[in-house]
């Protein structure tokens, strides 16, 4: 059973939590979702945790993204 990422720090914030890097809709649907679609979000919050870590290091702020 793949636990929630939730990490108790949730602020939406550009279309995802910036806690958990869950988009909303993932949120809501997470206690409905398959392991496999658990799996697949899991993957895509390490590739967005990887994004935001990347524009830090540049010297982005999470504002100037978009």
């Amino acid at each position: 059973m793949i636990k929630s990422p939730c990490t108790k720090h949730c602020r939406v914030h550009e279309g995802h939590c910036t806690g958990c890097y869950r988009t909303v809709q993932e949120i809501s649907n997470w206690r409905n979702m398959s392991e496999q679609e658990k799996r697949e979000v899991c993957f895509k919050i390490c590739n967005r945790r990887s994004s935001v870590q990347t524009l830090r290091d540049e010297g982005v702020s999470d504002d100037e993204q978009n």
